[in-house]
C-alpha cells in the first residue's frame, strides 16, 4: 500500500524546509509557517518510522532480510546525497581556483568544511556528534541521523521479535527523554543530539502505525474530521510552540497528521493525490537535498553581480540578498522555489531512480531492475 497523501506531506515540508532556508528578505517568508520550518525535519521523523514499520517490520525475520532492508535503505539516501556532496565540492574548488587569480575574495573551504568533514558525511555518519556544527550540505544531518535509526530499527526487529514494538518503544522514550535533558530550551538539535531527536520521533511513528492497524476501518466522514484536526494542531504547533522547551511537543501533532492522513478517503487527503502534488511527494528527497548547492550558486552570483554592476535595487546584508521592494524580493523566492522544483524532477529522475534500482537489485540479487516505490 501506497500512503500518497502521506508521499505528498513530505514533498511540502521539503519545500517549507527550503524557504526557511532561502537567503532573502521577503514578506513571503516572514510568517510563522515558514520561519519555523527546522521543525518540519520532525514530520519526516515521524513518517519515517510509520513507513519503515508498515514495509518491512514484517520481512525482517533473519539477517539476510536485515542485510537487504539496509541495501534498499542505503540505496534510498546515499546516492543524491553524495552527488550533492560532490557539486558543493566542485564549489568550494571553484572559489579556490578563482580566488587564486582574484577572481573570487570570499575564501574556500571555510569553517568546518574540512576533509575530515567530508569523510563523515559520506559515510552518512557527520550527524552522530563528531563535529562542532554542521558542515557541507547541511541539512543532510538528518539523514545521517535518519540513517542511524534504520540500523537500530533493523537490529531490534531482529533481535527482540514478536516484542520488537516494545523494545523500540523504550528506546524512544529513553531519547526523547535523554534528548530534553540535553537539549532542554530547544528542539532544533541537529549534529549534537540530532540521533536522538530522530529516534524519539522515529519511535512515535512506529506506535503512530500501531494505532493506523487497529484503526483502519475509520469512516471516511471520521477520516475527514480527524484531517481537519490534525491540520489545525499542526499549524498551531508551528507558529505557537516553535521555541523554547514547548518545540518537543511539535513531532506529537505531526503523528496525528501521520495517522488522519493515511487514510486515503477524508476529504482532506483527497486533494493531495493530485498528479501535481504526488509529483511533489516523489521529488521531495531532491528538493531537500538539492535546496543548499541551489542557494550557493545563488549567493556566488549576487555577490559577483552587486561587484561588478551594483544595483540599486539589490544588496546584501548578513549573507542575505535584500531588495528594494516587497514584490521583487517574493518573486526571487518564487523563482527560487521553481528552479528548485525543476532541478529536483531532473535529479530524481536521473540519480534517485537509477540509483534505487541498482541497489535494489544488488539488495534482491536479482539482474533485472526491482520494482520501484518512492514510499518504501
Amino acid at each position: 500500500m501506497r500512503f500518497t497523501a502521506l508521499d505528498s506531506w513530505r514533498g511540502i515540508c521539503a519545500l517549507m524546509v527550503a524557504l526557511y532556508h532561502a537567503p532573502i528578505e521577503a514578506p513571503l517568508r516572514n510568517t510563522p509557517l515558514i520561519q519555523n520550518g527546522f521543525l518540519y525535519v520532525d514530520f519526516f521523523f515521524v513518517l519515517s518510522g510509520f513507513v519503515m514499520t508498515h514495509a518491512w517490520a514484517a520481512r525482517i525475520t533473519d539477517g539476510a532480510s536485515a542485510a537487504r532492508f539496509l541495501i534498499r535503505r542505503w540505496g534510498r539516501l546515499w546516492p543524491l546525497h553524495a552527488a550533492t556532496l560532490a557539486f558543493l565540492l566542485a564549489l568550494e574548488c571553484a572559489k579556490f581556483a578563482a580566488g587564486q587569480i582574484g577572481l573570487w575574495q570570499g575564501g574556500a573551504f571555510l569553517g568546518g568544511n574540512t576533509g575530515w568533514s567530508l569523510l563523515t558525511n559520506l559515510l552518512m555518519i557527520q550527524a552522530w556528534h563528531l563535529h562542532d556544527g554542521i558542515y557541507w550540505n547541511f541539512p543532510s544531518w538528518s539523514v545521517s541521523t535518519e540513517w542511524a535509526a534504520y540500523l537500530v530499527f533493523a537490529g531490534v526487529v531482529l533481535a527482540a521479535g514478536r516484542s520488537w514494538i516494545a523494545a523500540i518503544t523504550a528506546i524512544g522514550l529513553a531519547s526523547a527523554a535523554a534528548f530534553l535533558w540535553l537539549s532542554p530550551d530547544k528542539v532544533d538539535a541537529t549534529f549534537d543530539y540530532g540521533v536522538l531527536r530522530c529516534l524519539a520521533a522515529f519511535a512515535l511513528g512506529v506506535l503512530t502505525h500501531v494505532a493506523w492497524g487497529r484503526s483502519r476501518d475509520l469512516p471516511a466522514a471520521a477520516a475527514s474530521v480527524l484531517q481537519a484536526i490534525a491540520l489545525a494542531l499542526v499549524a498551531l504547533a508551528l507558529v505557537y510552540l516553535g521555541s523554547g522547551p514547548a518545540s518537543h511537543l511539535v513531532p506529537l501533532p505531526f503523528a496525528l497528521a501521520v495517522l488522519a492522513f493515511a487514510f486515503p478517503a477524508g476529504a482532506l487527503a483527497r486533494p493531495l493525490t493530485v498528479a501535481p502534488m504526488r509529483a511533489l511527494g516523489d521529488w521531495s528527497y531532491s528538493i531537500y537535498l538539492n535546496h543548499i548547492g541551489l542557494i550557493m550558486v545563488m549567493k556566488i552570483l549576487a555577490t559577483l553581480g552587486i561587484a561588478l554592476f551594483a544595483p540599486s535595487w539589490l544588496h546584501m546584508r548578513d549573507d542575505a540578498l535584500i531588495f528594494s521592494a516587497d514584490w521583487a524580493a517574493d518573486l526571487a523566492v518564487a523563482t527560487y522555489a521553481a528552479t528548485l522544483i525543476a532541478i529536483s524532477a531532473l535529479t530524481y529522475r536521473w540519480i534517485e531512480q537509477p540509483a534505487q534500482r541498482w541497489f535494489n537489485r544488488i539488495a534482491s540479487g536479482r539482474t533485472v531492475p526491482a520494482p520501484l516505490s518512492a514510499t518504501i
